[in-house]
């Protein structure tokens, strides 16, 4: 006859054998995943209405996706960025704070980069965010966001009057790195760089400008097809000019 223990752990074993199988049964479920790709789809969505009460209100209701997943426990630290981002729209100003904050905090380099910029034009202060706009560019920076990247750049020429060699390299290196990554507004002012450099008498910059500009445009920034059209190219082949809403001038905050 058995020993009752070893039937005990024998019945216990099974049990959790059968736990096991159950949850991975219903992890691998493709029903659960779709769903999940689903409402993460919803979460990372924009308002596909017009600006307006309607547009934050509409924002509000996608929000509802993606408190639903952090609530299932979902802990990505993007999807506080996307929750962030929507309460931007929603004009959900102490929520915002909340989420990005939280989204910074789990090393989110979208949610560092869009705080910064909050702080930078001042609709949030240094004080809610916890941190300055250098820190949150430096930091989301050097883990790669390209955005931030470009926002660094920028803060970097605007900032540092007149410029020095240091500083042209160090705004010359971002903006490279966020064009290695396909990002177009990085392009526009790499051709602004090099546009810079030849009218200084470097006339051999004056083609990389319009490849840069070129690729800009083929990214659909408005500001390079406007500029190569100043230069007398053929910007027909980019589109319509009043159908690009993407500007280096304007904030690209709601990227996925």
């Amino acid at each position: 006859m058995r020993h009752p223990l070893k039937l005990i752990n024998i019945f216990y074993c099974i049990v959790a054998v059968g736990l096991t199988v159950a949850i991975t049964s219903c992890i691998s479920d493709p029903n659960v995943d779709a769903q999940y790709r689903e409402q993460l789809a919803v979460c990372r969505s924009l308002p596909q209405v017009p600006k307006g009460p309607q547009y934050r209100q509409k924002a509000i209701e996608l929000s509802k996706s993606c408190e639903s997943l952090i609530s299932q426990g979902h802990d990505d630290s993007d999807l506080h960025f996307y929750l962030g981002r929507l309460f931007v729209l929603g004009e959900e100003k102490e929520k915002v704070i909340e989420q990005l904050r939280i989204a910074s905090a789990k090393g989110s380099a979208k949610g560092m980069t869009l705080l910064g910029r909050l702080v930078e034009l001042k609709i949030i202060s240094v004080e809610a965010a916890g941190r300055d706009q250098w820190s949150l560019y430096e930091q989301a920076a050097a883990l790669g966001d390209p955005v931030a990247q470009v926002y660094l750049a920028r803060s970097i020429y605007l900032t540092v009057q007149p410029e020095t060699d240091e500083s042209r390299r160090r705004r010359y290196a971002l903006l490279m790195s966020a064009s290695a990554q396909g990002y177009a507004i990085a392009d526009y002012y790499l051709g602004e760089f090099h546009d810079s450099n030849a009218i200084n008498g470097k006339s051999a910059e004056k083609k990389l400008a319009v490849s840069y500009l070129e690729r800009a445009a083929r990214g659909g920034v408005r500001d390079a097809v406007e500029m190569l059209r100043a230069m007398d190219h053929d910007i027909s082949i980019y589109g319509k000019l009043e159908d690009m809403e993407t500007t280096a001038r304007g904030d690209d905050l709601y990227r996925p």
